[in-house]
C-alpha cells in the first residue's frame, strides 16, 4: 500500500527543466503524492504553467549566475530571497522530499532540504551536467543521469528523460490538418527551444523564397521574448497559409508529429520529444550553451542516428541539409525507425518508482 507523501519540485527557468517537472508531478500525483512545483519568475514558465490548472506552482525569486560582476549583487540578493524562501516552504508544507531538475532555482530548496535534513533528488538531462548539478550533487540523496555522462563523482543512477503525459506521437496527416496545413506536402518545422533562437527565425525568413520554390510548407516558433505573430498554434490556422512564425506552442506533440523535418536547438528535453514523436531532425546546438553540452547531446543523439548535428558557424550549409533530408524519404524512415528503437524506457515511471522506494512508500 502506498503511503502518500508531500513533494517540492524545483524545475523552473526554461522549458528543460520545468517539462520533466510537470511530468513527474503528474506521475507522483497519479500515485496519491501531493507535489508543489517551484518556478521561476520567468514569462516562459507562467505560459507553460497556465496549462496545467490541476497542478500548484509557486514561484521562487532567482536570477542565473553571471560571470559579470555588475550582476553579482543583483544574483546575490535574488539567491538569498531564494534560500529564505525555500526554508520557508519546507517548514510550511512539511515536505517529505525535494526534487531538483537542475537550474538557479535549485540552490535554495536543495540548500534548505540538506539543513533541514530532507532527502533529495537531483535529475540532470545534459551529457555534461549543469553548474547547479555538479554544486549540489555532492548532498543529493540520488542523482538521475543520461546513459552517456562524462562525470562520475555524482551518486548516479541511469535515468532517460521525464516525457509529460501528454506528450505522445500522433499521426502524421491527423497533426498536418489540425494546423491548417496540406497533408501531402512536405512541412519544416523550425524550433529555438522555450527562449527561442533569433538565428533560426532569420534564417527561416531569408529562404522563404525557397521553401516555395520546392513547395514547402513551414512552421517556425521564434520564442516568446523573440515575438512573432501573437497567435498559439493552437487556434485553427487558415487553410491557404503555408507558412506560420508564432511565439509559443503548448502542445508540441502535435507540432512534432506534424513536422516532416525538424530543426532545432540541442537541448535534452527538444531531443527527447524528438524520440518519442520520432520526427527526423537537424539539431544546431547553441554554441555558448553551459560547458558545450548542447553540442555534446547532439553529437550523441547524431552518433545514435537519431538526427543530423550541424554547428551554427556552419549554418549556410543548413538549406542543403534541410532539401537533401526532405528529398529523401527513404532516409527520413530510417531515421525514424532509429528513432522508434531508442524510445524504449519509460524514464518518469522509472525515476518515481525508484523515489518510492527509497522513500519507503512501496
Amino acid at each position: 500500500m502506498i503511503q502518500p507523501k508531500h513533494f517540492l519540485i524545483a524545475c523552473g527557468g526554461t522549458g528543460g527543466h520545468l517539462s520533466p517537472g510537470i511530468a513527474v508531478a503528474q506521475e507522483l500525483t497519479a500515485r496519491g503524492h501531493i507535489c508543489k512545483l517551484l518556478i521561476s519568475e520567468k514569462r516562459v514558465d507562467q505560459t507553460l504553467c497556465s496549462t496545467y490548472p490541476e497542478l500548484e506552482f509557486i514561484p521562487l525569486p532567482g536570477v542565473g549566475f553571471s560571470k559579470k560582476l555588475s550582476n553579482l549583487p543583483r544574483c546575490f540578493l535574488a539567491a538569498f530571497k531564494n534560500i529564505l524562501q525555500s526554508f520557508r516552504l519546507l517548514r510550511q508544507t512539511r515536505a517529505d522530499a525535494v526534487i531538483g531538475f537542475g537550474g538557479f532555482t535549485n540552490v535554495g530548496i536543495i540548500l534548505a532540504a540538506k539543513f533541514l535534513r530532507k532527502p533529495c533528488f537531483l535529475h540532470e538531462a545534459n551529457r555534461i551536467p549543469g553548474r547547479a548539478v555538479r554544486i549540489l550533487g555532492r548532498w543529493a540523496t540520488t542523482v538521475y543521469v543520461p546513459e552517456i555522462f562524462q562525470k562520475q563523482h555524482l551518486r548516479m543512477k541511469v535515468c532517460g528523460f521525464p516525457i509529460r503525459r501528454e506528450f505522445r506521437k500522433i499521426d502524421k496527416a491527423v497533426a498536418k490538418k489540425e494546423f491548417g496545413f496540406d497533408p501531402s506536402k512536405p512541412l519544416l518545422v523550425i524550433v529555438g527551444g522555450s527562449q527561442g533562437a533569433r538565428v533560426l527565425t532569420q534564417w527561416a525568413r531569408e529562404y522563404s523564397g525557397d521553401f516555395k520554390q520546392h513547395d514547402i510548407q513551414l512552421l517556425c516558433l521564434t520564442g516568446v521574448r523573440n515575438g512573432g505573430e501573437n497567435t498559439e498554434v493552437t487556434a485553427s490556422f487558415a487553410s491557404d497559409l503555408s507558412f506560420r512564425f508564432i511565439p509559443f506552442c503548448n502542445q508540441m506533440h502535435i507540432v512534432y508529429s506534424a513536422a516532416d523535418v525538424v530543426i532545432g536547438r540541442a537541448g535534452a528535453g527538444t531531443i527527447a520529444e524528438l524520440t518519442v514523436c520520432e520526427t527526423p531532425s537537424i539539431l544546431v546546438p547553441f554554441p555558448t550553451s553551459a560547458d558545450g553540452h548542447q553540442l555534446a547531446n547532439a553529437r550523441a543523439f547524431e552518433q545514435q542516428g537519431g538526427c543530423v548535428c550541424l554547428e551554427q558557424n556552419d549554418l549556410p550549409k543548413l538549406w542543403e541539409k534541410v532539401h537533401e533530408l526532405l528529398s529523401d524519404k527513404e532516409k527520413r524512415a530510417e531515421m525514424s525507425e532509429r528513432l522508434r528503437t531508442l524510445n524504449t524506457i519509460d524514464a518518469t515511471r522509472m525515476m518515481v518508482t525508484d523515489i518510492e522506494r527509497m522513500l519507503g512508500t512501496v
